[in-house]
């Protein structure tokens, strides 16, 4: 799964409130409706649920920062986190309309320019941006379709959870393994592209769809039939309630990350292919840099976001896609 908007390295820095006691908010996540007609998709379900129930424009084009960020309060997200993850949705965004990468047209909508605050759900498919593989639900973009939801891939994670109910840290990071096994077996460049990054942004994103689903968001217990309606149809259950705000914050996941990652039956070999993707990312920047680059910033960025181009699977335009389609933002 892809909670793929972006957990930074940043986010072990944060240290925010204790989550609220205050009652849960029954009203605060509108009904599920589905994607417009002429939706664009992201890798990951929790934002194309947003998408599906109303949240954010149902198209998946046109989404403003402040309109992604009030989507992830209405789930007891914190203002602090919010704004790191909507941070990474935005810089994907940039990302795409300086290279030339954009798929929906945007010169003439007014309101949104090139350097503007905004995405659309389409940008955050770019390969090891946010995007990342030993995906929970999609495949690694190396094997096939690493936006859509692939239920043979998600077939590994629920014969983890097969006869329970309820998810727990264990079994959670039991699935991430099985994910992160099948990947390094099946996926070539597996080897070069899991680095610390990746790893950050598997466990963080893990974090954060359990206490978003979870009742308690320190216990790791999820129904497993809530698991599967996200996953599997991208919207939050007729019975879903979101915890208070600040529920969910840096400190949270951070509590949560070591715990799903010191479960991980399979740390070990994690640990090593981290050290080693980490290498040959750092040969690949020497590659690709020299001395002279580190006293000119702009030319050091080109250089550096240029590694994301050759890894980055060429979209087809798919037309003009309205900013509202009768969406309030």
């Amino acid at each position: 799964m892809r909670f793929s908007l972006l957990i930074s390295p940043a986010l072990p820095l944060l240290s925010l409130a204790h989550p609220s006691q205050m009652p849960r908010d029954t009203s605060s996540i509108p009904p599920y409706r589905g994607p417009a007609h002429n939706a664009v998709d992201s890798p990951c379900p929790i934002v194309n649920a947003f998408r599906n129930h109303g949240m954010i424009h149902s198209n998946g084009s046109f989404i403003t920062k402040q309109a992604v960020m009030d989507a992830m309060g209405k789930l007891g997200i914190d203002s602090q986190l919010q704004n790191l993850l909507a941070s990474g949705a935005v810089m994907a965004g940039q990302y795409a309309r300086e290279n030339d990468k954009a798929t929906i047209p945007w010169d003439n909508t007014p309101g949104f320019t090139k350097e503007g605050e905004w995405f659309n759900l389409n940008d955050l498919d770019f390969h090891d941006f946010v995007e990342h593989d030993a995906s929970m639900s999609r495949e690694d973009a190396a094997l096939g379709n690493h936006v859509e939801f692939s239920p043979k891939v998600w077939s590994q994670v629920l014969d983890v959870f097969e006869g329970k109910e309820k998810t727990s840290i264990d079994l959670i990071a039991k699935a991430m393994n099985v994910r992160y096994q099948d990947s390094k077996a099946r996926n070539k460049d597996f080897k070069d592209e899991y680095r610390l990054k990746t790893a950050i942004l598997r466990y963080g994103e893990q974090a954060m769809w359990t206490q978003v689903l979870a009742k308690d968001v320190e216990s790791g217990e999820v129904s497993v039939a809530d698991m599967k309606l996200l996953f599997e149809k991208e919207r939050f259950p007729d019975n879903f309630t979101a915890h208070p705000p600040n529920s969910i914050t840096g400190t949270t996941v951070n509590t949560m990350v070591p715990e799903l990652f010191w479960a991980n039956p399979g740390k070990g070999d994690e640990i090593r292919q981290i050290g080693i993707g980490n290498a040959m990312g750092f040969k690949d920047l020497l590659h690709n840099v020299n001395l002279k680059d580190f006293w000119h910033p702009h030319q050091l960025k080109e250089k550096v976001l240029g590694l994301y181009d050759e890894k980055k699977d060429g979209n087809v335009p798919i037309g003009d896609i309205p900013a509202t389609d009768n969406d309030t933002r």
